[in-house]
């Protein structure tokens, strides 16, 4: 009898350790992550030893599907609560501190010519009333003071504002909260104004009154039906429709594209816009800048933002924050109507926008960037196209060097003339000569006091034939004298330590033969 007992109480003691051993493993299995990942590494590895079939991957999200294009407004909706595009969310999510446009302009070396602080939200807002804007997002703290809403438009428009000029009414968003009120006395267009530095966006706007919110039918490049977005513009009830690439974006009054544009037609708009980008693109090329280069050459993603009033001054203008194509001269239809190869004036004026001021000659050297457009585009150069401006750079250099006077070249052809010898260095030197000259000029103006060097034109010349000279590495004496300019003892002496030119660059585009067989000194 105390054999068996000894045996059940044996038995029992075993599986009270038992059990306590594994309530205990249990209870450390749950509450220790470290013994637990060892755990499930060493029976993954046990898996995996009998052939791995392969991750399937995580489920997680299903991801973003893309946008189908913008199928825009059925019509106008008057103030259920409009909401707005999706956007995206995650870009300029973490940017670093913001700047304004007027630094921005500083440290590309564009002078006082900003460019936009505006994103569109695609709302059009009626004076007389009451709204409340939602945002996407709080605002983070490096943001407070800095972002506003705009609402307005720039220039002169016969039925809006009475016909007043540039009328706009900000406000500036000072918490960080992201449902703004305010109260709006003009009629006008709804923007962000966050000099497109964030990831920030109007996701609603509820009028107080009735039909007070107009859906402005935005054209975006990529993505929008042509065929839908030509039916909104038919039936909207606002003023102004909206075309946004990814750099520019124009505000076109929906009259002239709706009874203008749109029966003319001959190419979709999202081949005008793709055209736009690869202008920026390109303009920013020969300028040397890039988005992604984090110096003094660094691109900001700024848009330039083309406006359609109805007047203005020339056929078309630049000035801060905007572009100007009115419709007076017809130029806002003929960005849509022209063909691409003809877009002559989209170049010359963003050539404007990017103009270096130290170089002086503003009518002529915003040009360069136009060339170069269409050497991208492949067509031929205005310049050997339209002979008279091949013949008159011909003739002024025909002449002997003490007759020459660059400075009082004048009227139209003087001025063609006068970049003739522009790009001439282009020709010379290739592709890098102004994308470094423009990067040497933008290292200097943020030099203390780098001003002086540049506060006058016989100045700003004798600076760019010096820095002309070290960008290529040649004393170019004898290339300005066949021009008519005048080098100063100090410029020769700073620019006669380089070696000499030894091929004569100054006939290019002269010789015809040089439009497809250029005289090359040396590829930079």
């Amino acid at each position: 009898m105390k054999k068996i007992f000894f045996i059940v109480w044996n038995v029992f003691i075993f599986l009270a350790l038992t059990f306590l051993v594994l309530f205990f493993i249990i209870y450390v299995y749950n509450n220790n992550e470290r013994i637990r990942n060892l755990y499930e590494g060493w029976t993954n590895e046990k898996k995996g030893a009998k052939g791995d079939k392969g991750d399937r991957g995580d489920k997680g999200e299903k991801g973003d599907k893309g946008e189908k294009g913008d199928k825009g407004e059925k019509g106008d909706k008057g103030n259920d609560g409009n909401k707005g595009d999706k956007g995206d969310d995650d870009e300029k999510d973490n940017h670093g501190p913001l700047i304004t446009s007027e630094e921005m302009a500083n440290r590309e070396d564009r002078g006082s010519l900003t460019y936009s602080e505006f994103k569109p939200t695609g709302y059009y807002l009626e004076g007389h009333n009451s709204y409340t804007v939602t945002l996407n997002r709080s605002l983070m703290d490096n943001e407070l003071g800095k972002i506003k809403l705009s609402i307005g438009q720039w220039g002169k428009y016969k039925n809006i504002n009475e016909n007043r000029e540039d009328v706009f009414m900000e406000v500036l968003i000072s918490t960080k909260t992201n449902i703004v009120t305010f109260s709006l006395k003009i009629n006008g267009v709804l923007y962000l104004a966050d000099n497109n530095q964030t990831n920030l966006r109007v996701t609603s706007v509820i009028a107080e009154k009735h039909n007070g919110i107009i859906k402005i039918p935005t054209f975006k490049v990529n993505k929008t039906d042509q065929t839908e977005f030509i039916e909104q513009v038919k039936t909207t009830k606002s003023p102004f429709v909206e075309f946004v690439a990814k750099n520019y974006f124009a505000t076109m009054q929906t009259d002239m594209i709706k009874n203008v544009v749109i029966p003319r037609l001959q190419h979709s708009f999202n081949i005008t816009l793709n055209h736009w980008d690869n202008v920026w693109n390109w303009s920013n090329e020969l300028l040397g800048l890039n988005e992604n280069y984090t110096d003094i050459n660094k691109k900001y993603t700024q848009y330039i933002h083309i406006v359609n009033p109805d007047a203005g001054g020339g056929y078309a203008s630049t000035t801060a924050a905007r572009m100007i194509f009115q419709n007076s001269t017809s130029a806002g239809q003929n960005l849509f109507l022209d063909k691409i190869s003809d877009q002559w004036s989209l170049w010359h004026e963003t050539g404007h926008s990017y103009a270096i001021p130290q170089y002086s000659i503003t009518e002529v050297v915003n040009n360069i960037n136009s060339l170069y457009i269409q050497q991208k585009l492949g067509i031929q150069l205005r310049i050997y196209k339209e002979n008279e401006k091949q013949q008159a750079i011909k003739e002024y250099l025909a002449q002997p060097n003490e007759k020459k006077d660059f400075n009082k070249l004048g009227g139209d052809l003087g001025l063609w003339t006068k970049l003739g010898m522009f790009w001439q260095l282009h020709m010379a030197f290739g592709n890098n000569f102004y994308p470094l000259l423009n990067q040497t000029y933008r290292r200097i103006n943020q030099e203390p006091n780098s001003s002086k060097r540049f506060d006058n034109d016989d100045k700003k010349t004798q600076e760019f034939i010096r820095i002309s000279s070290r960008v290529s590495g040649y004393n170019l004496t004898q290339f300005f004298n066949e021009w008519g300019i005048q080098l100063t003892v100090e410029t020769k002496n700073i620019i006669g330590v380089l070696k000499p030119l030894t091929k004569p660059i100054w006939n290019n585009i002269a010789e015809p033969i040089t439009e497809h067989n250029p005289i090359v000194q040396e590829q930079l």
